[in-house]
Formats: C-alpha cells, structure tokens, sequence
C-alpha cells in the first residue's frame, strides 16, 4: 500500500538554515511543503469471510454429474493471503468444490435414497480459518414406475355371487413422493367392465354383473396402475377371474321315458335297460327311487350312467312294474 503525504519539515529547514554552505535559495526551498512516499506492508491478520453463514440451495436428483448446484461467495480483507475451499461432512465426496465457490455433483443423486445433504465450508488463507454450512435439498422427480405386490393375481368368484360383491384387490405402489407417487388404477381395454367394477383408487374388483360358468369359466384382465406425475409412468399387470361353478342346473334324461319287456323267469342280473342323464355343473350321482304295485319284490341297483341290474325278479297279477330312477347332482338339484 502506497500512501502519499503532505509534511511540513519546520525543524529540518531550521537546522538546514544554521548550516554555512546553506544559501538563501535553499532556505526558501526547505520551507515549502513537500510530498512523500509512504509504503505500508500488509499483514496477514484478517480470517476470510462469507457473505453468509448457511448457504441453501435446491438441486433436481436428475441432475447429470458434475452439475453446478451452488455458488459460495467468500472473502479475505488481506491481499496477501490466497484462499483455499474445501467441503466437509459425510456426503462431502458426493460434491466438489472449486476455487472460485462453485459446488458441483461428483455423482448422481437420488431422492428416494437421500433427501438433503449438509456439507461444510472450509476456507483458509493459510493462517486464519472460517466455516459456512451448506444446505443441499434434493428435489423429487417422477423417475420410479408404479410396481404391483405380485406378478399377477388369481381371483376365484362364484357364479352365485350377487352383484355388489367384494372380489379381491390389487396393489401397487411407487416411491416417489407427492403426485409423483400417487396410483390410479384402471383397465387396459372395456372389455370385461361389463361383469367387474375396478376402483381407480383402491384397486378393488366389484362384481357388478352375475356369472356363469356354463358360458364362461376364467376372464383375463389387464390392469394399469399409473402415477400422477408428469409425464406420467405406469406398469400393467395379468388377473384371473376365476368363475367357480355352483349347482344351477338339474339333470335331464334323455330320453326322459324308457320302455322294455322282460320275462318272469328273468334271472337275476340279468340288464333290463340302459338310462342315460346329463348335469352341465358337475359330475352327477345317481340314486334309485322306486313306484309301483310290486316294488316290495322288486330291486334295482343304478349305478352313474343309469345301467340296471335286476337282484330278485317280481311274482304278481300285474303284468307291469313301474320304475322311475332319480338322478340327482352333487347340489340339491334333482330330476326324476
């Protein structure tokens, strides 16, 4: 530092004026106010200064590596000192810091995994140290797709089932926070609405329509779950729809009337005829039940598919035995 100053020299003119050699002129020169050069060395005695103490900044977890994410001003009232920036703190190798205050990303960050970063400033001039904290907040975006619970659901439903009944549910859910995390649910296409009722927001299956399992036995839906982010991102996901069958239908017989002749000397086992019926729910069992004047004598035994054996043969006036056989299913239905 260079300071310019005015002095005045009155005691060095009065001793210059006592000397022999001095002349008048010189005298006269002495007395007028002469400029001098001061120089001033600098000493290192001042520690660097932030213009703030916290630094807070917000940076996007899409951020790319080696990204700017904030700028922090310091400095040293010494011209001589050179200042050196350093960061500190858990996460300070996931950041850098360069010469001029600028802080950069050393890698990608994630939201879902850490949502702030609190990081030291260290700036030294070699003798004096100061600190300022920075404060990095890691903003959400949408970049996790919803995920279901399984790979795919299987719901078994009666064709009984009134409407209004809870089938099941699916779920999924996604990471991110906000809008970005939020679900809704939906199906790929309309077919299938007519019969189930998909809530957008729980995922739970309704039935809305009766079943029957004589039509159709399994519906394949594909559902969506979408977030709300933008631009949004979804995952899709295969239910069953079982039909379960229920005993809602009777068995017939085809022909629903047999007639036959047999002789009274017929021995026993001997086949009388051979009745046939049909139950489109499930495999029937047959059961035998018996009218007629004789029937105290006379004994059949049927088995499924309607085949008749005769065990002890009839004796009576009557030259007619009336036989009706009862096919009845593994339900309640029954026909005769």
């Amino acid at each position: 530092m260079i300071t310019l100053l005015l002095i005045r020299l009155s005691e060095v003119s009065k001793a210059v004026s006592s000397l022999p050699s001095a002349d008048p002129l010189t005298k006269a020169n002495i007395d007028r106010p002469k400029p001098v050069t001061v120089r001033i060395q600098d000493e290192n005695d001042n520690a660097p200064v932030f213009v703030s103490s916290v630094f807070d900044v917000t940076v996007s977890e899409s951020a790319d590596v080696g990204s700017s994410v904030a700028w922090v001003l310091v400095s040293d009232p010494d011209s001589s000192a050179g200042l050196a920036l350093s960061l500190t703190g858990p996460d300070a190798n996931m950041f850098r810091i360069e010469q001029d205050g600028t802080v950069r990303t050393n890698q990608r960050l994630d939201y879902e995994t850490r949502r702030r970063h609190l990081l030291t400033v260290v700036a030294t001039d070699g003798v004096h140290t100061s600190r300022a904290q920075l404060d990095i907040h890691v903003r959400d975006e949408n970049d996790h797709s919803p995920e279901f619970a399984r790979p795919e659901y299987s719901f078994e439903v009666s064709e009984a089932a009134r409407p209004g009944y809870t089938i099941g549910k699916v779920k999924a859910t996604d990471v991110d926070s906000g809008k970005n995390g939020r679900v809704v649910y939906g199906l790929e296409s309309e077919w299938g609405q007519e019969y189930f009722l998909l809530d957008v927001v729980h995922g739970t299956f309704t039935l809305v329509k009766e079943l029957d399992f004589e039509d159709r036995q399994v519906f394949t839906l594909t559902v969506i779950a979408k977030d709300e982010g933008t631009p949004s991102k979804s995952s899709e996901v295969k239910v069953y729809m079982n039909v379960k069958d229920a005993n809602d239908n009777e068995p017939v017989f085809d022909p629903m009337t047999y007639y036959m002749e047999i002789s009274e000397d017929a021995a026993v086992g001997t086949p009388l005829v051979d009745v046939n019926a049909t139950d489109i729910d499930s495999v029937m069992v047959c059961l035998p039940r018996y009218s007629g004047a004789k029937m105290a004598a006379l004994l059949l035994r049927v088995v499924c598919l309607g085949i008749h054996d005769i065990f002890q043969p009839g004796q009576g006036s009557s030259g007619r035995d009336e036989i009706t056989c009862l096919a009845r299913g593994t339900g309640e239905h029954v026909s005769d």
